[in-house]
C-alpha cells in the first residue's frame, strides 16, 4: 500500500511498517510506526504525530518521513 492507505490505517489505531525495513541489517530493521494522540512532555501540550518505536526498546522517536518513505509502495500493517 502507499503511504496514503498506510495514513488511514494510523488514524484507524494500527501501527505500520515499510516492507524494505525487514531486512536484517537495515538501520530501520523490525521498526513500527504509530499515531499518537494529544499528550504533555515536558510540561508542554504536544499534538498528535507520528512516532516510530523497535521490538523490544521502550524507546519511541519521532517520524519526519523522507521523500522515499512518503512516495514508497511497500507500506503494510504491522502484524498482518
Amino acid at each position: 500500500m502507499d503511504f496514503s492507505d498506510a495514513l488511514t490505517a494510523l488514524r484507524r489505531g494500527k501501527k505500520v511498517s515499510r516492507g524494505i525495513w525487514h531486512a536484517s541489517g537495515d538501520v530501520h530493521a523490525g521498526a513500527v510506526i504509530e499515531l499518537v494522540g494529544q499528550h504533555r512532555a515536558e510540561g508542554h501540550d504536544i499534538m498528535p504525530m507520528l512516532m516510530m518505536s523497535w521490538p523490544g526498546s521502550a524507546v519511541m522517536r519521532p517520524f519526519a518521513g523522507a521523500n522515499w518513505d512518503l512516495l514508497a509502495e511497500d507500506w503494510e500493517v504491522a502484524g498482518e
